[in-house]
């Protein structure tokens, strides 16, 4: 008996080679977490200001309490349902949901606040 040939091993990558770490992810999504982390920010120092506008209006130190409150509770409670949904729902239909949200309740609060109420 004869020994067999080898057989032929081709050594072609058949994926892609792997990138540093900071090219796989590209432009874009940079340019999404800029616009989110400076939008989160910007919320955040809503909240607060709001708080204060309430305590300049009542002089109360419970009222400022409660309007922080009101503005950082919701989302402590909604957190751990949102990531679910956020983990079962298309990422960018959630995002602009949430973002589109968000800019409604900041134009109710620039019109309440234009209205003096």
């Amino acid at each position: 008996m004869s020994p067999r040939p080898a057989p032929q091993v081709s050594i072609r990558p058949t994926e892609a080679a792997p990138t540093p770490a900071g090219k796989a992810l590209g432009r874009p999504f940079y340019l999404l977490w800029l616009g989110e982390s400076a939008f989160d920010c910007g919320a955040a120092l809503m909240g607060f200001a709001l708080g204060v506008w309430v305590f300049e209006q009542t002089g109360s130190a419970e009222q400022f309490i409660l309007t922080v409150l009101a503005s950082t509770v919701p989302a402590l409670l909604l957190t751990p349902v949102a990531g679910t949904l956020a983990d079962r729902l298309d990422r960018r239909m959630v995002i602009a949901v949430c973002d589109l949200g968000a800019a409604l309740l900041v134009i109710g609060l620039a019109t309440l606040y234009a209205l003096g109420r």
